[in-house]
């Protein structure tokens, strides 16, 4: 099979924007070949109905592990391919999960909602601890007549306080802005290149990322990934190092 490097470079490419891959260690059964390009293994199964090539993340985190996918359809008819079509196994039948695309944006968008909710509270303190202080005394008088007792209260203007409350509640609100538009960023990502049910033209091409849970992989293990396509299955195997 002759390789189209300048497609592999892309597809290279794609998978390093969205993570930096780490080296795994790559075995291809079932007719697969692995080429290696700028030092990352892509494993390739060419089929009569597609060809699909995959490019390890390695970990993501310590909970997943991640895939660039591309399918170049050959078939002479449309197909739709989503999650349920890609999956993960250890040798021993255990199967990964698939962390879904929505799953994802709500993960996103749960943090960047507690990020603003703490910027928000934190200028609230702010503005408790440099607001007007009052003190509050109390004592006891001896005279001739007998003891008294007195209380006093003492009130201290902040002269800077209402300024520092209103840079306080400006910095938070740019924070909170900032938080938004870094999540906007990462769920217009996750939309863009996790893979989500689409339809696969005849000739069409499509580059997306799966991601797995990773939670029950210990590390050395081996495992495999299976992608099924126009009625074929295109198998790879890895191990995680």
């Amino acid at each position: 099979m002759g390789f189209d490097m300048k497609k592999y470079l892309t597809v290279v490419a794609v998978a390093a924007v969205l993570a930096m891959p780490v080296h795994s260690q790559t075995i291809t059964p079932h007719g697969g070949n692995v080429v290696y390009v700028k030092g990352t293994p892509l494993s390739v199964s060419d089929l009569k109905n597609a060809e699909v090539d995959i490019v390890p993340f390695g970990e993501q985190d310590k909970k997943t592990i991640a895939f660039m996918v591309s399918i170049r359809s050959k078939a002479s008819q449309s197909y739709e391919v989503g999650t349920e079509n890609i999956s993960a196994a250890l040798t021993d039948g255990t199967v990964l999960r698939v962390i879904p695309a929505s799953e994802m944006v709500a993960k996103v968008r749960k943090r960047a909602k507690w990020g603003s909710f703490w910027e928000r509270l934190g200028a609230v303190g702010d503005a408790m601890r440099d607001d007007d202080t009052t003190s509050y005394t109390t004592g006891t008088v001896t005279s001739p007549y007998g003891i008294a007792t007195y209380n006093g209260t003492t009130t201290t203007s902040n002269p800077n306080g209402a300024a520092y409350r209103a840079q306080s509640r400006q910095t938070a609100e740019q924070n909170v802005r900032d938080i938004q538009q870094s999540a906007d960023a990462s769920v217009a990502s996750i939309q863009d290149n996790v893979l989500q049910r689409e339809t696969v033209f005849p000739g069409q091409e499509i580059q997306r990322k799966i991601v797995f849970e990773r939670n029950d992989i210990k590390s050395p293990n081996a495992f495999s990934v299976t992608v099924t396509f126009a009625g074929e299955i295109h198998s790879f195997s890895y191990a995680l190092n």
